[in-house]
């Protein structure tokens, strides 16, 4: 089986005035639904608004399920949202936990995050057969390294806990605000339980085009530079294709962020 999974940082919702507002990027962002057709897709910074807003478009209203809540109390601020198209998969389980000393603790934070952090994961079943995937889908603290190398070991602890031979495979994902080079990102690399997370699209990407993989652009469309967006896999799935969508569709960028896309399948061998 061969699943796409995206991850995609689509700038909350601020000042409706703005040429990027919200409001204005919905068009491109349904587009890049019809166009990309993500099986798995993990966004950032949505908040129950926007999430509104796109789930009265028709075509993603009719095509993907989504699971997650927001990272305070107050249903205003921001998910962790993950989409799956509903004819693929069933959905076997899901929930949130926060990045803190307290994972359980609505609104929680922790190592000087600047805001209260959230992992939202889920356990999704083949429709058509196949052992079920689980997903992980964050957004790592913009202000503290060490919030978000805690962060990164807290998703990574979780993970490692839950993995299990019954899955296919597990799958982190998100806007990790890191590159490649930083103890972030080498802390879901490290050797842990099996070498878990021994592959990511950032190695895929480098191999590509080094010097143009930046996935944080600010509405610019800059490829120039490394990027703070990630897919990781554990072993049992291979990364067998990753690219970074830049298309401006019908002129406007939905994000400030490119989505990052990976073709995955499983790898036989493992099992």
């Amino acid at each position: 089986m061969t699943y796409t999974v995206a991850t995609f940082n689509m700038k909350r919702a601020f000042s409706e005035r703005s040429k990027a507002s919200f409001q204005n990027r919905t068009e491109s962002i349904e587009e890049f639904f019809r166009s990309v057709s993500p099986d798995i897709l993990g966004t950032q910074e949505l908040t129950e608004k926007a999430i509104d807003v796109l789930e009265k478009k028709e075509h993603i209203s009719d095509i993907y399920c989504r699971v997650g809540c927001p990272r305070t109390l107050n249903k205003k601020d921001e998910y962790t949202a993950i989409f799956y198209k509903k004819e693929l998969f069933e959905l076997i389980e899901s929930d949130t936990f926060w990045l803190s000393r307290s994972p359980q603790k609505n609104g929680s934070r922790s190592w000087f995050s600047l805001f209260p952090r959230i992992c939202t994961w889920c356990i999704l079943k083949p429709k058509n057969g196949g052992d079920p995937i689980r997903i992980y889908n964050t957004h790592l603290d913009c202000f503290s390294p060490f919030a978000r190398r805690r962060g990164a070991a807290l998703i990574k602890k979780f993970a490692e806990k839950y993995d299990s031979e019954r899955l296919c495979g597990t799958v982190i994902m998100g806007d990790f605000n890191a590159l490649p080079t930083s103890k972030t990102v080498k802390t879901l690399l490290e050797n842990g339980k099996e070498g878990a997370f021994a592959k990511d699209t950032f190695s895929v990407l480098y191999r590509l085009d080094p010097e143009n993989i930046r996935t944080y652009h600010g509405f610019k469309g800059t490829k120039k530079g490394a990027p703070i967006d990630y897919i990781f896999a554990t072993k049992r799935l291979d990364i067998i294709s990753a690219h970074i969508d830049r298309t401006a569709y019908g002129g406007m960028y939905p994000s400030d962020h490119f989505p990052v896309i990976a073709k995955i399948t499983v790898d036989e061998a493992c099992f």
